[in-house]
């Protein structure tokens, strides 16, 4: 008889070790799980802004700022056009005004005419070369766009 007792207080002493700060182990697990679930929720959420923030500043407007400074603002309009179009020359002069990391490009350029030259991307295996003179009014916004297989300029 005193060994059988000896086995039920061994299993009851055997049982209060397994449990941890009055908990049961389902419930410990529970807790534990919880503990993980925060962990992966806040993970997550962290690589959406960082993901949100890496697609706002792709996607942004480059700004390329004004093209001639000496020109009074209120003779001055503001041309915005799409990285497919890549330009050689203002009026004859080289210029640089690629940002292809950019979707949209925007720069303020004299009012009047002007002739722009250089190529556009018309498809995936084709571009084009332009050449293309437009008359710009002072204070007014523009767009150059190349589609179906040119390069035009409208008013906004």
């Amino acid at each position: 008889m005193l060994q059988f007792s000896n086995l039920i207080n061994a299993s009851a002493m055997e049982t209060e070790t397994i449990l941890k700060n009055g908990a049961s182990p389902k419930s410990q697990m529970s807790r534990e799980m919880n503990d993980i679930q925060k962990k992966i929720r806040l993970f997550v959420k962290g690589m959406i802004y960082i993901l949100l923030a890496v697609f706002m500043t792709g996607c942004g407007t480059a700004n390329l700022g004004v093209y001639d400074r000496s020109t009074p603002s209120d003779e001055q309009c503001t041309l915005f056009f799409d990285t497919s179009i890549s330009f050689a020359e203002f009026d004859g002069k080289a210029v640089n005004w690629d940002k292809a990391y950019r979707k949209t490009v925007k720069i303020i350029i004299p009012a009047g005419n002007h002739t722009f030259s250089g190529s556009a991307i018309m498809s995936a295996y084709m571009s084009r070369n332009f050449s293309l003179t437009y008359t710009f009014e002072a204070g007014k916004t523009y767009k150059m766009d190349s589609k179906r297989g040119y390069v035009a300029i409208q008013k906004q």
